[in-house]
């Protein structure tokens, strides 16, 4: 569960309002990765749209994009 507090909000629409071109469907997408010395690691990215089979997480009027698994 993933919870998201008015300061995250505001940071994320600080963030969209800073990128080129965001429409109104955009978010930020939380996603697996990993690190240069080969540990796992979190990958942050705004992105257009969730991917088909992303968890969605909507409030403070923002959205987040979580990968599954």
């Amino acid at each position: 569960m993933l919870t998201i507090t008015q300061n995250a909000a505001q940071a994320m629409e600080t963030i969209f309002a800073s990128a080129p071109e965001v429409p109104d469907s955009a978010g930020m997408r939380i996603s697996r990765d990993t690190a240069s010395d080969g540990q796992p690691a979190f990958r942050l990215a705004v992105v257009e749209a969730p991917e088909q089979s992303d968890e969605v997480v909507e409030a403070e009027n923002v959205s987040v994009f979580i990968e599954d698994g």
